[in-house]
Order: structure tokens, then C-alpha cells, then sequence
């Protein structure tokens, strides 16, 4: 029970965001994953058929 007593008393010591800041924070990893996962698609699929794709067939 100590144990989460402690747990507690330190999550009140927390200062937790905003909504509105977690939404934003939200959106922009959101966003970027989509960008990484946009390039990471142009770039395999570049390779695939200008690169190790002419080797392969």
C-alpha cells in the first residue's frame, strides 16, 4: 500500500497538459507519421522499380 500511496502523491507533482495542448501535440505526430510513412512508400517503391527491382526480375 506504501507503494501506492507514493504513486500517487507523485503523480499529483505532475503538471499535465492542457487539452488543447495534448490535441495539438496529438495532430503533429500524427501528421509527421503520415509524412514518414508518405517518403518511406515514394522511396521502397523507387527502389523497388528503378533499383533492386531491374536485379530481381
Amino acid at each position: 500500500m506504501k507503494f501506492l500511496k507514493e504513486v500517487k502523491a507523485e503523480t499529483m507533482k505532475v503538471t499535465w497538459p492542457s487539452k488543447e495542448k495534448a490535441l495539438t501535440y496529438t495532430m503533429i505526430v500524427i501528421a509527421v507519421s503520415f509524412f514518414v510513412a508518405y517518403y518511406m512508400f515514394i522511396f521502397d517503391y523507387l527502389f523497388l522499380k528503378y533499383g533492386i527491382g531491374k536485379f530481381i526480375q
